[in-house]
C-alpha cells in the first residue's frame, strides 16, 4: 500500500474517532441536560401541586372548623345521630338506602320529600 493510501485512511479512522467520541459526548451531556431540566420541570410541577393543595386543604379545614362551631349544625347532626343511633346496623343501612332512593328517584326539586331537606335552617346555612 502507498504511503498517501496510508496517510488518508489513518486521517480518515482519526476523524472517525473524532466524530464517534464528540457524538458519544454530546449524547451523554445532552442526557445530563435533558435530566436536570425535566427534575426541574417536575419539582417546579411538584411544588405548585403541594401549594394548590395546601390551599385546598386549609380551605376545607377553615369550613370544618366553621361547621363545627354552629350550634344548629351541631343541633342538626346530633339530633340525627340519635335517631339513627337507636336502629340497628341492618335497618340503620335500609333506611339510610332507601331515603337515598326516594332522594335519586325524586325529580322534582319541589317535592316534599326533598324540600324537607333542602328548605330547613341548616340547608339555608350551608348554601
Amino acid at each position: 500500500m502507498k504511503l498517501k493510501y496510508k496517510f488518508t485512511f489513518y486521517v480518515f479512522l482519526a476523524g472517525l474517532l473524532c466524530v464517534t467520541l464528540l457524538t458519544v459526548f454530546y449524547a451523554a451531556q445532552s442526557r445530563k441536560t435533558y435530566l436536570a431540566v425535566a427534575g426541574d420541570n417536575s419539582s417546579r410541577i411538584a411544588d405548585q401541586a403541594a401549594h394548590t393543595l395546601d390551599v385546598l386543604l386549609r380551605e376545607k379545614s377553615r369550613k370544618t372548623l366553621a361547621l363545627t362551631h354552629n350550634e344548629g349544625f351541631v343541633r342538626a347532626l346530633t339530633e340525627s345521630n340519635r335517631q339513627f343511633s337507636l336502629l340497628g346496623e341492618e335497618r340503620r343501612t335500609e333506611v339510610i338506602d332507601s331515603l337515598n332512593d326516594r332522594w335519586v328517584s325524586t325529580d322534582d326539586p319541589g317535592d316534599a320529600f326533598i324540600r324537607n331537606y333542602t328548605h330547613n335552617t341548616l340547608a339555608t346555612f350551608l348554601r
